[in-house]
């Protein structure tokens, strides 16, 4: 049953028999973020690597997999469907059912990704409360993950709502090129609305904006809003960067030709910076820290405690994988392994790290069930904030 769970939470798959997944409906609004939660509320709870896996499964395998079927403007799928989904409806919608999963991206095995939403009723169509509700889960995930791709993914969807999609058109009023009127029966055009959303062309799964202003697919919604303003928070906004210091914080962005400076007041820093890669150095101190719009991330820049860490995979004969982590720093510390879908034989290492040097951790682990991706977690001196991660699979699945 805990399998059954991780997949249901991690792939949308309805338990506990997972013959099927879950398809996110126009008004379908769970944003996945008590999880994400959960995993800082019990760092040290048995399941918390299932709960921490189910999030980069659910990020990496699908949303972002998902996402290369609508290159190049990466607009998230709705669901993977089955044909066999359509002997559940009644005969009057039956065929308009199986015709729509069958017009999706062929995935093998009678199963579909299907882009837009299956909606039988060409009445009631359109998707934007879907899409931006993925949105939110993925950067609810690009932030747990400190992940910047998954964070670009999420504004894709954004991109498409206001113009980067097939028609050249911004869908929200007041906002973005050539934006159109939208049905508003009683309030009249207000800043900022949003329709229900794009909806697809007939039985096909193509994105369908003609400029009939009708009812239901261009009537102004809350819920889309509402789904916009809740993306807000993870990505608008500069990173707050606190933490502790022995002198002067610069934080250099790759590729940049300035730095920024902070000057501790009691040992204590604070910086606001935009999004990006930077080394934060403080004397003889490098740390590496991505950083993205809106979070709050603390930082140790003090020689005893400061950790610069990297976390890389190389797969080896007979389903396993050395898990590498190289750290530099000062003094003795611990290391602790954390997997899912891998088998170690010793999760805790220790090693002592010299100034100007580079440790090396090695663990060599078997893969659980080569059939499914691995999560490796390298937690340093128990303290979560300084996670590494690193994913893959012994099988590399293939690709739209």
């Amino acid at each position: 049953m805990r399998l059954a769970r991780l997949l249901a939470l991690a792939f949308a798959f309805a338990a506990p028999r997972l013959d099927r997944a879950l398809p996110r409906r126009r008004g379908a609004g769970g944003l996945r973020r008590p999880g994400a939660r959960i995993r800082r509320l019990f760092p040290d709870d048995p399941a918390w690597m299932d709960w921490y896996a189910a999030v980069v499964l659910h990020a990496q395998y699908y949303q972002q997999a998902m996402a290369a079927f609508t290159a190049p403007y990466r607009m998230l799928p709705n669901s993977l469907r089955h044909v066999d989904e359509a002997k559940r409806h009644g005969p009057d919608r039956r065929d308009a059912v199986r015709e729509q999963i069958a017009n999706g991206f062929p995935a093998g095995g009678g199963w579909h990704v299907r882009v837009y939403p299956v909606q039988p009723d060409a009445t009631f169509r359109g998707n934007y409360g879907t899409i931006l509700s993925q949105a939110k889960a993925v950067s609810t995930a690009a932030h747990l993950r400190r992940n910047a791709p998954l964070a670009h993914l999420a504004l894709d969807q954004l991109y498409w709502v206001v113009g980067r999609n097939p028609f050249g058109q911004s869908t929200m009023v007041g906002e973005g090129y050539d934006f159109a009127p939208l049905y508003t029966a009683r309030s009249g055009d207000i800043v900022g609305a949003l329709p229900v959303g794009m909806k697809s062309l007939g039985n096909r799964d193509l994105p369908y904006w003609p400029a009939t202003n009708v009812w239901n697919y261009k009537e102004v919604w809350v819920h889309p809003v509402a789904r916009w303003l809740a993306l807000m928070e993870d990505v608008e906004g500069p990173a707050v960067v606190r933490g502790r210091c022995d002198g002067p914080v610069t934080f250099a962005e790759a590729g940049a030709k300035e730095a920024a400076l902070a000057v501790p007041r009691d040992g204590r820093f604070e910086a606001r910076l935009s999004a990006g890669d930077y080394e934060a150095r403080c004397g003889a101190v490098r740390k590496r820290v991505t950083l993205l719009p809106g979070a709050l991330v603390t930082l140790d820049l003090r020689p005893e405690q400061a950790l610069d860490l990297d976390l890389s995979h190389q797969a080896e004969a007979g389903e396993k994988v050395r898990i590498t982590l190289q750290a530099r720093g000062i003094g003795a510390h611990a290391f602790v392994l954390r997997v899912h879908n891998l088998r170690t034989p010793e999760a805790r290492r220790t090693a002592r790290l010299k100034p100007g040097e580079t440790a090396r951790v090695d663990w060599v682990c078997e893969v659980a069930d080569a059939d499914a991706p691995w999560v490796a977690v390298a937690v340093p001196d128990g303290d979560l904030d300084q996670r590494m991660e690193c994913t893959g699979a012994s099988r590399a699945p293939d690709g739209p």
